[in-house]
C-alpha cells in the first residue's frame, strides 16, 4: 500500500522536491532488479527481462487491493442482529 500511495505522490513530490522526490522510485528499481536477479539466477535466466515487470505489477496489484479493500468494507459492513 505504501508504494501505491508514494506513486500518487510522485508528481507533487518531484515538482516540490525535484530529485530528491523520486528517490524512493529509484530505490525501488534497484531493489526490483536486485530481486529479478536474484529470482532469475534461481530459476531460468530467460525470465530477467520479464520479471521487473511482474513485480511491479505484483505490487501494485496488491497495494490497489488492499487500499480499495481499506475504503470498500468499513462502508459495507454487515450490521449484526
Amino acid at each position: 500500500p505504501a508504494f501505491v500511495l508514494s506513486l500518487l505522490a510522485a508528481w507533487p513530490m518531484t515538482r516540490w522536491f525535484g530529485a530528491v522526490g523520486i528517490a524512493h522510485l529509484v530505490a525501488y528499481a534497484t531493489a526490483n532488479l536486485a530481486a529479478s536477479t536474484a529470482t532469475a539466477a534461481r530459476s531460468s535466466w530467460r525470465y530477467l527481462a520479464t520479471l521487473p515487470l511482474v513485480f511491479l505489477i505484483v505490487h501494485v496489484g496488491w497495494g490497489t487491493g488492499f487500499l480499495a479493500g481499506l475504503a470498500y468494507w468499513p462502508l459495507h459492513r454487515e450490521k449484526k442482529s
